[in-house]
């Protein structure tokens, strides 16, 4: 969480629906960290989570910030998702990425 290099998550589906992401498990607390999921690297591609998302509520290892409700609704086929920061938290920095949904035939 505190470089705004993307970073790479294989997807297992060859075309799936997100139907949620969880993010915990923070090392810190990530005040200043915000970013987004796109489909291809460099803020490329689809977008799949927002580039304005903050992760400010994760506040330390037990909060859950619970990305639902702003994920597309698109059906994608990107073997990889990256993780794009816009701003990185500024010090050492991570967290627990859970991505769910649904693979489609």
């Amino acid at each position: 969480m505190n470089t705004t290099s993307d970073q790479a998550i294989t997807m297992l589906a060859p075309k799936y629906y997100i139907d949620k992401v969880i993010v915990t498990n923070a090392s810190i607390s990530l005040t200043l960290a915000v970013g987004g999921l796109y489909t291809a690297a460099s803020k490329g591609g689809s977008l799949v989570l927002g580039s304005a998302q903050a992760y400010s509520g994760l506040t330390g290892s037990t909060k859950v910030v619970n990305l639902a409700s702003l994920l597309t609704a698109d059906t994608l086929t990107a073997s990889t998702l990256y993780l794009s920061l816009t701003t990185a938290q500024g010090s050492a920095a991570s967290a627990d990425w859970y991505i769910y949904g649904f693979e489609l035939k």
